[in-house]
């Protein structure tokens, strides 16, 4: 716990992450004033279908921040500085696993960050708290894509820090052409588009119903991604240095 609470305060205190943190809130504010507050899909404003496609249209910004950062446990610099970690007994796995772990505590910061960006509104203008029941949508969305590209940034990590920037390219290229499927990793054209083939309940918009495939998928990527996370970091061996490396 120690060790995981220091490498958090890394991540925290460092340069990288309160700048990408940033970046992401001003992102959320800018789609909530030109999407979310209008709805999507024919939906009423600050709907659980709007709260999805916002959460879609967020995770291309997650996922690109921990990478960003998930590189750097991978760069030449880092490892060098590792050598004091990895001569206690910690092993690199060990050391790896809690640096994982350290990320997936800064993503539930950002997350609900974003959440709150969609969440006061509609309570200050509408007083309505039902949108607080929408965290756990929310998470059960972003979460499963976020830890599937660690799980890929893991396993390319190891040959080379810079293969995880090109994957970091490739998930921003994919997320400009979403199709609005519900198995699309992003999921931000499927919640914009879906509703419209819904038929509207009393309330005269499309009741909120989700397809199985939808959830299928979700649990699909978070296997895939836990199970690339353990084939990444398992595979990984403490590094060999010599005597000059061990006694400096």
């Amino acid at each position: 716990m120690k060790i995981l609470r220091y490498e958090m305060k890394c991540i925290w205190l460092g340069r990288l992450y309160p700048v990408l943190l940033i970046c992401n809130a001003v992102y959320a504010c800018i789609w909530m004033r030109e999407s979310g507050i209008a709805g999507v899909g024919g939906t009423a404003p600050f709907s659980k279908w709007t709260y999805l496609a916002y959460c879609g249209a967020m995770l291309p910004a997650a996922i690109l921040t921990f990478l960003l950062l998930l590189a750097n446990y991978y760069s030449p610099k880092h490892r060098k500085a590792d050598i004091l970690p990895f001569a206690s007994p910690f092993t690199e796995r060990r050391l790896m696993l809690i640096r994982l772990m350290a990320l997936l505590c800064g993503f539930l910061i950002l997350f609900a960050l974003e959440f709150a960006v969609f969440a006061v509104p509609n309570v200050l203008f509408f007083q309505k708290y039902t949108v607080l029941l929408y965290f756990a949508a929310g998470l059960m969305h972003m979460l499963p894509a976020l830890v599937l590209s660690l799980g890929f940034g893991c396993i390319l990590g190891k040959c080379s820090s810079k293969l995880i920037y090109v994957i970091a390219i490739l998930i921003l290229s994919a997320s400009l052409i979403q199709p609005a499927v519900p198995y699309d990793l992003f999921g931000n054209a499927f919640f914009m588009h879906y509703p419209f083939t819904l038929p509207l309940d009393a309330d005269g918009e499309p009741a909120y119903r989700i397809v199985p495939l939808w959830i299928a998928a979700r649990f699909l990527y978070l296997a895939a991604g836990i199970l690339l996370i353990l084939l990444g970091v398992c595979r990984t061996r403490k590094p060999q240095h010599d005597r000059a490396e061990a006694a400096a």
